[in-house]
């Protein structure tokens, strides 16, 4: 596992999905609208893809989640660490990537995902103040 770089994935608002990131030892981004992005190899050509498919969003959305997505596709390697939260639990669930950039609507209601090694939980109220600010607010319940 590499140690040096740790990713937050939010399972979606509120946390809806973290039953399926668990049980299904995934982890999911929205976005679906754009379809397989295996061949997207720019941001340029990711932010078109974003403008297309979603018309209503205003420029900084096209950036903000042109972003997301380009580190999820480009800058996630097998080894990272990753952490979501589950706001119903108040626990953080800690794993490590064991697969590349997949597109597929079988396991979740987000289609672009990645294969996850569950490894471990700890509670939110057990972190520092530092690690919760840093890690931020997601309805912390």
């Amino acid at each position: 596992m590499n140690k040096n770089q740790l990713w937050m994935v939010r399972a979606g608002e509120g946390g809806f999905l973290v039953d399926d990131f668990l049980t299904k030892n995934i982890i999911a981004i929205g976005w679906n609208e754009t379809g397989d992005l295996t061949k997207v190899d720019s941001l340029d050509k990711l932010k078109e893809l974003i403008r297309k498919n979603y018309p209503g969003y205003k420029n900084g959305q096209i950036i903000s989640s042109a972003g997301q997505v380009y580190r999820f596709l480009n800058e996630f390697k097998k080894g990272d660490c990753v952490l979501t939260y589950n706001p119903s639990e108040r626990t953080y669930s800690i794993g490590e990537i064991v697969s590349d950039y997949k597109f597929t609507d079988q396991l979740s209601e987000y289609f672009h995902m990645r294969d996850i090694k569950w490894i471990g939980k700890v509670q939110r109220d057990d972190l520092s103040t530092s690690a919760k600010n840093t890690l931020g607010v997601d309805n912390p319940g």
